[in-house]
C-alpha cells in the first residue's frame, strides 16, 4: 500500500492545480491584452450617466415640477382635514348608540334579575332556587352547574354595565375624543357580558324544562314567559352588540386613515422642500464621487498594465507550476501519515452530518399505523401543524368535561365506556390525561380528558361517539339516603326525620301513616349520585326518614289553605286514619 501512494499522486489535489496554472495563465494574458471594447464602451456609458444625475443635482428647481408638488401638498392637507372629521363623526355616531346601548343594559338586567331573582312562582324561596329544587333528585349535578354559571355571568355583566354607567355619567359628546372612544369600547364590552348573561339564564331555563318535560312534570306559565322575555332581551342584545361592533371597527380604520394621510402628507412636504432647497451637501458630495470613481475606471481600462502588476502574474504562473511538480513528486512518510489523518477527520465528519441528518427525521414515540398523511415531500411545514393523524394499538377516548367535573378528576381514576353505535358493548377504562389548561367556548370553560381503553374490541372504530361513567370517589361505610329525602332552603341541606316509635306508626298499603308530622333536621352532605347522598352529620344510622310525604286532610277540598306546601304531593292514594301523615 505504501508504493502505490507513493507512485501515484492524489488525482484530485493535481486537477485543481492544474486548473489554478490555467487561470494564472489567462489572467497574464488578460493583462497584456489591449482594453476590450464592450468594457470600455460600457464604462464609458456610465461615465456620461454619473456627469448627467450631477448636472441635474446642480441644476435650479423646474417651475412644473415645484407647481406640481405644491398642489399634492395641498391635497395631503385636505384628506388628512377630511379624515379628522370622519373620525369625529364616528365618535358622534359611537356616542348615540351609547346612549341607546346603556337603556337597553339596565333593562335586560332588570329583566334577568326579575327571572331568576324574585320569588314570582313560590313566596318561600327564589325562582332560581324553585328551578334546582324541582329538578335536583334526578340532575343534582347539572342543576347547580348550570344556576352557578347563570349567577356568575349575571354578576360579571352586572359589574360591567355598572362601571360603564358610571364612565358615561362623566362623559359628553364634547368630551376629549380619547375619553369617548374609551366609553364606546367599554359600552361594547358591557353588551357582550350581558349578552352572555342572557344566553347563561336562557340554558338554564332551558335546562330545567327538558328536565321536567322528561318527568312529565307540569311546566308552569311563569317560566314560559320568562323564556319568552329572555328571546326578546337577546333579540335586543344582539342588536346592540352589531351596532357597537360596527363603531368600533369604524374608529381603527378612521384613525388608520389619519396615521396614513399623515404619512403622505410629511413625504409630500418633504419632497417639495427638497425641490425648493435643491440638493443637499451629502446627496452632492456623493454624486461627485461617483462620476470620480466612473472617471478613475473608465482610466484603468484604457491604461496597460504597468511592469509591476505584470511580474506579479508571472510569479503567480511560476508558483502554480511549482505546485503542480510537487504534487508529481513521490510522497514520504510525513504525507502519507498526513493523508491519513484527513482521512480520519473526514470520516468523523461524516459520521457527525450522518447524526445531523437523523434530526431532519420525525419519529413517533409509540408503535402506530399511519391513517392519513397531510403533507408532502417538499412542504414547509410551521410548529404545531398536523402532519399525519396515527392509529394506536392502545384504543383512547377523548372527552370534554366543564370546569366543575374536571375539578373531580385524577390521572388513573377508573371508569365504564358505553357507545351509541354499540349498544350492547361496555369497556373500563382509566384516565391517562387531563388537559391543564382548558378553551373558553360562549363563557364555558372546558377540558379535554383522555380515557385508556383496559381491552380492545374490533367493533369499536376511530371517531364513534363514546359516554363515559367515572368513578371520582368512594367510601367505605358511609350513611346514605335516597336523594329525594334531602331538601334545600336556600343555602342548607334538610331531611325529614321520623321520630315516632314502631307502635305509633301505623302501616298500611298506601304507606306509612304517622300520627305527627316528621321533625326537619338540618344535615350536613358529602358526595353524592344521581340516586344516594351521604350524610356526614344531623342524623344517626337507624333514623327513619322520609322521602316523600302527603297530609290526608289536603285529599278534601277545602283542606288545603294554611298546609305546609312540602307536604303536599297531588295525585298520592288516600287511606289511613284522619289527620295523620303518610311516607313512602
Amino acid at each position: 500500500m505504501t508504493i502505490a501512494l507513493r507512485e501515484n499522486p492524489d488525482a484530485l489535489a493535481l486537477l485543481q492545480a492544474q486548473n489554478a496554472l490555467a487561470q494564472a495563465k489567462r489572467e497574464l494574458e488578460d493583462l497584456q491584452k489591449p482594453p476590450d471594447a464592450l468594457a470600455l464602451l460600457q464604462a464609458q456609458n456610465a461615465l456620461a450617466q454619473a456627469k448627467r444625475e450631477l448636472e441635474d443635482l446642480q441644476k435650479p428647481p423646474d417651475a412644473l415640477a415645484l407647481l406640481q408638488a405644491e398642489h399634492a401638498v395641498e391635497q395631503a392637507h385636505q384628506s388628512y382635514a377630511d379624515a379628522q372629521k370622519n373620525l369625529e363623526k364616528t365618535y358622534e355616531d359611537g356616542f348615540t348608540s351609547v346612549t341607546t346601548a346603556m337603556l337597553d343594559l339596565v333593562a335586560t338586567l332588570n329583566g334577568i334579575s326579575d327571572t331568576l331573582y324574585t320569588n314570582t312562582i313560590e313566596r318561600s324561596q327564589t325562582n332560581s332556587d324553585w328551578y334546582t329544587n324541582r329538578i335536583m333528585t334526578w340532575e343534582y349535578d347539572s342543576a347547580f352547574e348550570k344556576k352557578n354559571l347563570a349567577n356568575s355571568a349575571y354578576d360579571k355583566a352586572r359589574a360591567s354595565t355598572e362601571a360603564t354607567n358610571a364612565a358615561y355619567t362623566r362623559t359628553s359628546r364634547v368630551s376629549p375624543s380619547q375619553d369617548r372612544e374609551e366609553l364606546i369600547i367599554d359600552t361594547f364590552k358591557a353588551v357582550a357580558a350581558v349578552n352572555d348573561s342572557v344566553k347563561a339564564a336562557d340554558t338554564y331555563l332551558d335546562f330545567v324544562q327538558a328536565v321536567m318535560e322528561d318527568k312529565n312534570l307540569s311546566v308552569p306559565s311563569l317560566m314560559i314567559a320568562h323564556q319568552a322575555a329572555l328571546d326578546t332581551h337577546t333579540a335586543k342584545m344582539n342588536t346592540r352588540y352589531a351596532d357597537l361592533q360596527t363603531i368600533v371597527r369604524s374608529i381603527d380604520d378612521r384613525k388608520g386613515s389619519i396615521t396614513s394621510t399623515e404619512r403622505t402628507l410629511a413625504e409630500k412636504n418633504k419632497y417639495l422642500e427638497d425641490l425648493k432647497n435643491g440638493p443637499d451637501a451629502e446627496s452632492l458630495a456623493t454624486a461627485i464621487e461617483r462620476k470620480n470613481e466612473r472617471e478613475e475606471s473608465l482610466a484603468k481600462l484604457t491604461e496597460p498594465a504597468d511592469g509591476e502588476t505584470i511580474v506579479a502574474a508571472k510569479e503567480k504562473v511560476n508558483e502554480r507550476l511549482e505546485a503542480i511538480a510537487k504534487l508529481q513528486e513521490p510522497l514520504d512518510e510525513l504525507d502519507i501519515r498526513s493523508q491519513k489523518i484527513a482521512i480520519l477527520e473526514r470520516t468523523n465528519a461524516l459520521e457527525d452530518a450522518k447524526e445531523k441528518l437523523a434530526d431532519y427525521r420525525i419519529v413517533a414515540p409509540f408503535d402506530a399505523i399511519a391513517a392519513d398523511v397531510a403533507v408532502k415531500p417538499g412542504d414547509t411545514v410551521n410548529a404545531g401543524a398536523v402532519l399525519s393523524t396515527l392509529i394506536t394499538k392502545t384504543s383512547i377516548a377523548d372527552l370534554s368535561l366543564n370546569e366543575i367535573d374536571v375539578s373531580r378528576l385524577a390521572i388513573g381514576q377508573k371508569a365504564t365506556l358505553t357507545f351509541d353505535a354499540v349498544p350492547d358493548i361496555q369497556l373500563t377504562g382509566s384516565i391517562v390525561e387531563i388537559d391543564t389548561i382548558g378553551s373558553v367556548s360562549q363563557g364555558v370553560v372546558s377540558y379535554a380528558v383522555t380515557i385508556a381503553f383496559d381491552t380492545d374490541d374490533e367493533r369499536i372504530k376511530p371517531g364513534m361517539s363514546v359516554s363515559a361513567a367515572i368513578i371520582v370517589d368512594t367510601r367505605v361505610d358511609a350513611l346514605i339516603v335516597p336523594a329525594s329525602a334531602v331538601k334545600l332552603q336556600g343555602e342548607q341541606y334538610a331531611i325529614d326525620l321520623v321520630e315516632d316509635s314502631s307502635e305509633q306508626a301505623v302501616l298500611s298499603s298506601g304507606g306509612v301513616v304517622l300520627a305527627n308530622p316528621p321533625r326537619r333536621v338540618p344535615i350536613e352532605v358529602g358526595i353524592s349520585n344521581d340516586e344516594s347522598i351521604e350524610i356526614l352529620s344531623g342524623i344517626e344510622e337507624g333514623s327513619l326518614v322520609v322521602m316523600r310525604t302527603v297530609d290526608q286532610s289536603s285529599t278534601g277540598a277545602n283542606s288545603a289553605s294554611g298546609q305546609n306546601p312540602s307536604f303536599r304531593i297531588p295525585g298520592l292514594p288516600g287511606g289511613g286514619s284522619g289527620g295523620g301523615f303518610r311516607m313512602r
